[in-house]
């Protein structure tokens, strides 16, 4: 049985074999996930991460993460 983290992510193991498309976008969600909850606002989120805060809207909406006021 797969464990999942609270977020309903999956934790990466070493042994584990992900597509590289798949390992991106887990990697990309969790940094998301993280910036999230370290920064209030898109801007802030893309300034930290080296994108634009229209990028970071748009990963958010793309993963379900966007909030009515993102």
């Amino acid at each position: 049985e797969k464990q999942y983290f609270s977020d309903n992510t999956l934790p990466v193991k070493s042994d584990a074999i992900l597509s590289l498309k798949e390992a991106l976008a887990q990697t990309e969600r969790e940094l998301l996930l993280k910036a999230k909850r370290q920064y209030k606002t898109t801007r802030a989120m893309g300034k930290i991460l080296g994108v634009s805060h229209v990028t970071i809207a748009q990963k958010l909406k793309q993963y379900g993460m966007a909030q009515k006021d993102d």
